[in-house]
């Protein structure tokens, strides 16, 4: 839908709730169009004649939330790539994003797809000397094990 100018995406979700009773949606696109991830994309686009029409109008999480909500919705619920990551068992989250890091490695690294959530112990990195620093689900690399990494070694967590 962020291909569809705002005003038109909002009456397609507006038609959807005013049609059926009941449903379920699961929309997959683009928001935070000014954090780093976003200028890479948008720039990979534009340069392919490719605009996401959308994107200004539901930036963020909260705006597609809002979406759904002012169009009929009785409940939505937003999340983004590595929320979901972080509910998937931590093997099923690991194959997930090593794949698709494997396709779109720079994308991966803008969003921070390959990068724990930032705390106050060092993020584990690779020894391989690969790009990667998603070892593990979690963020303390003593609690890491070895994984395949982007280049089909055993990644071992250090500092």
């Amino acid at each position: 839908m962020v291909y569809l100018d705002g005003k038109d995406s909002g009456r397609l979700v507006r038609a959807v709730s005013d049609s059926l009773q009941t449903a379920c949606w699961v929309n997959y696109e683009q928001v935070n169009p000014d954090d780093t991830f976003g200028q890479m994309m948008l720039h990979n686009l534009q340069q392919r004649d490719c605009p996401l029409l959308g994107l200004t109008a539901w930036p963020t999480l909260e705006a597609q939330r809002e979406r759904f909500l002012a169009n009929g919705w009785e409940g939505a619920t937003a999340m983004d790539m590595n929320d979901v990551y972080a509910r998937l068992p931590a093997e099923d989250a690991r194959r997930w994003v090593m794949l698709r890091c494997r396709l779109a490695p720079q994308a991966c690294m803008g969003a921070g797809y390959l990068n724990p959530a930032p705390t106050s112990t060092p993020r584990p990195r690779c020894l391989c000397g690969c790009t990667s620093t998603f070892a593990c689900a979690r963020s303390h690399a003593a609690e890491c094990s070895p994984s395949p990494c982007c280049q089909g070694r055993a990644h071992r967590a250090v500092g």
